[in-house]
């Protein structure tokens, strides 16, 4: 009947109108790394207390995200040494990186050094990375890091 076929054709225009409001989203910007949560409370800075957010127990730690809107961007991340039996920033390392979004727009895909990191799109203002080795490959403490744009 027509009004099916008129139903149908609303439909379609309600979805081509949300996807042109997906694809408008702009991910380019600054992303800060705020919270690196682990999944079982750890005293990283020996102070006595567990806490499961690794930036509470090491301040110093940056993990941020230059997203360019070419296409081309930064991958920014501190270097940790441990030291006498606790970890501490040492420095950082910064690595270019080029990105995209997956073809369903729920990730951003980091590319560089020939390896593809996923970031999970949870919303405009923040994207979140899940890792088994979120702090690296000695440590292996599963976690994510949840990014917020500056």
């Amino acid at each position: 009947s027509i009004f099916i076929c008129l139903f149908y054709a609303q439909d379609i225009y309600n979805l081509y109108q949300l996807s042109i409001k997906k694809a408008e989203i702009d991910f380019s910007g600054e992303w800060i790394g705020t919270e690196f949560l682990i999944d079982e409370p750890y005293d990283f800075n020996n102070d006595g207390i567990l806490s499961t957010d690794y930036k509470i127990e090491l301040p110093c730690l940056i993990q941020n995200i230059t997203l360019n809107s070419d296409g081309t961007g930064l991958f920014k991340a501190n270097i940790h040494s441990a030291q006498n039996g606790t970890l501490e920033c040492v420095g950082y390392k910064e690595t270019l990186i080029n990105w995209e979004l997956n073809s369903s727009q729920t990730k951003v895909l980091l590319n560089a050094c020939d390896e593809t990191i996923e970031i999970d799109i949870v919303n405009k203002n923040i994207i979140e990375r899940f890792s088994e080795a979120l702090l690296d490959e000695e440590i292996g403490i599963s976690g994510k890091v949840v990014y917020k744009r500056e």
